[in-house]
This record gives C-alpha cells, sequence and structure tokens, in this order.
C-alpha cells in the first residue's frame, strides 16, 4: 500500500514538476507531430507531456569522464546562470524515461542504460547516512553551488529521488533493482528523525 500511494504521489508531483521545467525554456516547437491514438490524451497534452520528456532526456550529462555522468540539469537551463544538479531532479528523470519507453520514444534498452548510468553516478557521490547533498556541482560532482557550504543535506531531494529510483526498479528490475535497493538500504531514516517527537526533519 505505501508504494502504490507513494507512486501516485510522485506521479502527481512528477506531471506538475515536468509542466514548470518544461517552460522555463520558453521556446516553442512542432519539432515532433501528434501521432492519434486511442491512448491519445489531446494534441494538446500530447505535445507537453512530449516535450517534458525530452527536456529530461535532452538535458542529461553525457560526457563519461565527468563525475556527474548521467545525470540530468533542470534548475536554470534556458536562464545562463551557474547550474548545479538537483537531486530530486534525477528521480523525476526516471520516471519520464518510463514514459518515453511506454510511448515508444526511446526503447527499453535506451531507458536501461540511461538510468543504469545515472544510479552508479549517484552511487559514487558523497553521502552522508546515505543521503545526498541537496544540489551537486556538475564539474566537481560535490556539494553544490561551487562547493559551497550552505547546501543542505536533504531528506526531501533524496527521497523523491529514490522514489523515480523505486519505480523505475519494478519496471525495469534486474541491475536497476539491485542497486536502488543497496541505495534504499544504505539509508538511515531514523538519523534523519527527532528522538523525541519521532517526526521526521525536513531538508
Amino acid at each position: 500500500m505505501f508504494f502504490k500511494i507513494a507512486f501516485k504521489t510522485l506521479g502527481i508531483f512528477s506531471c506538475q514538476i515536468l509542466l514548470f521545467f518544461s517552460s522555463i525554456n520558453g521556446k516553442e516547437t512542432d519539432e515532433f507531430p501528434v501521432i492519434l491514438t486511442a491512448n491519445t490524451l489531446s494534441p494538446l497534452m500530447e505535445r507537453e507531456l512530449r516535450g517534458c520528456f525530452d527536456f529530461f532526456w535532452n538535458e542529461w550529462n553525457d560526457n563519461p569522464s565527468s563525475p556527474t555522468y548521467g545525470m540530468t540539469n533542470g534548475d536554470y537551463v534556458g536562464l545562463k546562470k551557474y547550474s548545479p544538479l538537483a537531486i530530486e531532479n534525477q528521480g523525476f528523470y526516471f520516471t519520464a524515461i518510463i514514459i518515453g519507453v511506454e510511448r515508444g520514444w526511446i526503447t527499453l534498452d535506451e531507458g536501461e542504460k540511461r538510468i543504469l548510468i545515472t544510479l552508479k553516478t549517484l552511487r559514487s557521490l558523497k553521502r552522508i547516512k546515505g543521503f545526498w547533498y541537496h544540489f551537486i556541482d556538475q564539474e566537481t560532482g560535490k556539494r553544490g553551488w561551487k562547493d559551497s557550504n550552505n547546501i543542505e543535506l536533504s531528506n526531501a531531494s533524496a527521497g523523491t529521488m529514490l522514489l523515480g529510483a523505486l519505480a523505475a526498479s519494478e519496471y525495469f528490475g534486474g541491475e536497476i533493482k539491485k542497486i536502488t535497493i543497496e541505495l534504499y538500504e544504505e539509508m538511515d531514516w531514523k538519523w534523519f528523525t527527532n528522538p523525541v517527537t519521532k517526526h521526521p526533519y525536513l531538508a
């Protein structure tokens, strides 16, 4: 039941974030036609859905020698500002890939390869009690905002990323599931919980 609720919540939240991210570039395009099928939502929503997918798919770091290889960008793309990589965006990226496979925009193998690359990079980044910093510098792979000491260790961002990874692990299985479970089991949620109130801290 927990996973069903979590996946539904992530799906709604992901759609909201995807809609926002797809609009910040201020770029209108008719590069992809809408093909009407029995599953078509509407021409507008089909274009929006495809644009959201393309945003995450195209903004990934494709440099194998980079410490953030495979991670996708998002927060300041198109605004010509320094853009650290947000951990939660990786979770949205994972769910976007699932949608891309289901709608035939990419193959199953292409989606699996991308997610594996990203998960392996996430596994290599510095964590404390299994949690990542909210923002990661895309050039160094270290604490974001050019190695600022003011970036928090984030259970909210890490949790959002994990929900996307868990969805991918159920969809793809195999090594994706193995790495996801490994990352999940290394996260000490009790450490992020107030021992008096029993409520989780939020960061």
